[in-house]
């Protein structure tokens, strides 16, 4: 007859297989891989390397324009502050028109170099655009490149620079949501195929360059939707890079276009 185990020894033998048990769990939990390494798992890009490379050449651009009339001290000068990059080797600036339309004096602060007085040398309307040349100012000045490669795409990440409600060299990112939107230009009653994207925009922002992960500037910082957050414009790289050769050699840095006088 086979004797049977008592309490103590299964309470033992139980107690060690658990153990045992956990032991090895353990051991095979630990020879998982990492989340980060799961196949299929991606990891999002940094931009700080792209950001850090292109901070030297974003400026700063302010623009005294005379007191507008019915203001309470018209002897005081209005300021406008707006964004702006070197954008060439000529050390040339470029920048939103609207920013220095009617400015008597522009003050462009460049990182790391001071502050230059700046002079209007190119002007665009259609397009919002404006050139500047720089007095006095150092001829070796870091510049950004026009994007010259394979078009955008939408879905495809942007990093926008600039100088948003007075925060200097801010940086912030988003994604490529429309290329070719059609806006309506107030003034010629035409259209440009601009840049729709999912960054944040705001006053100061204007003119400030748009890039890919390359470094490359795809786009120019021009105006944000009026009807909801979230949504901004700019002028794509192959148009604005049209627009500052247009300027440079145009008599009088006026962009003229040919168009039908159909409405």
């Amino acid at each position: 007859m086979v004797p049977r185990p008592s309490a103590w020894w299964c309470v033992l033998f139980g107690g060690g297989c658990l153990a045992a048990g956990a032991a090895l769990g353990r051991v095979w939990v630990g020879h998982l891989p990492a989340p980060s390494v799961v196949a299929g798992a991606q990891v999002l890009p940094s931009f700080a390397d792209v950001v850090a490379a292109a901070q030297p050449a974003v400026v700063a651009v302010r623009a005294h324009c005379a007191a507008a009339a019915g203001d309470a001290n018209t002897s005081a000068p209005r300021l406008r502050d707006g964004s702006g990059f070197v954008c060439d080797s000529d050390g040339h600036v470029l920048t939103c028109l609207h920013v220095v339309a009617d400015a008597h004096s522009i003050a462009v602060q460049v990182p790391m170099r001071g502050v230059f007085r700046g002079e209007v040398i190119g002007r665009d309307r259609a397009t919002d655009l404006a050139l500047l040349r720089l007095q006095d100012a150092p001829v070796d000045l870091p510049f950004l490149p026009f994007r010259t490669g394979p078009s955008l795409r939408a879905g495809d990440w942007v990093i926008a620079l600039g100088n948003p409600v007075g925060f200097a060299q801010t940086a912030s990112a988003g994604l490529v949501s429309f290329v070719g939107r059609q806006l309506p230009h107030s003034d010629f009653a035409v259209t440009n195929d601009f840049l729709q994207l999912s960054v944040p925009v705001h006053p100061g922002s204007s003119g400030g360059p748009v890039l890919d992960l390359h470094g490359e500037v795809v786009g120019v910082t021009t105006q944000a939707a009026a009807q909801a957050a979230g949504i901004a414009f700019a002028v794509p790289s192959h148009t604005a890079r049209w627009c500052t050769a247009a300027m440079l050699r145009a008599d009088g840095g006026v962009v003229r276009r040919g168009y039908l006088g159909i409405e």
